[in-house]
């Protein structure tokens, strides 16, 4: 059960740090190697390696993972829904733009 409570505690604060957004996608944008970026009007906890883009996100589109979470972001911009989207707390895939943990199409 200890072991339980730690790994709850551990998800809780590294969640807690990480940027948040639930909003339709605005603006993508694609660069000649391969990244998308999107914004989200309400984004919430930015790091602070993101905050000269406090509202945009990153996604390496050269990945599996980040093909699949392409391919959510362009169908919820397309249909316009809204994507809830998880910050990784970093800026990896782009200096001043936080990259995404996870996301998923709304409503």
């Amino acid at each position: 059960m200890k072991k339980i409570y730690i790994i709850l505690m551990i998800m809780t604060y590294q969640a807690s740090y990480a940027g948040g957004s639930n909003e339709k996608i605005i603006q993508p944008i694609a660069n000649h190697t391969g990244i998308l970026f999107f914004h989200a009007n309400s984004k919430v906890n930015t790091p602070n390696c993101g905050l000269p883009q406090p509202e945009r996100w990153a996604i390496d589109t050269s990945t599996p993972g980040g093909k699949t979470m392409a391919a959510l972001v362009m169908t919820a911009f397309a249909l316009g829904k809204s994507v809830a989207v998880t910050g990784a707390e970093n800026c990896d895939i782009w200096g001043d733009t936080e990259s995404i943990d996870y996301l998923f199409i709304s409503n």
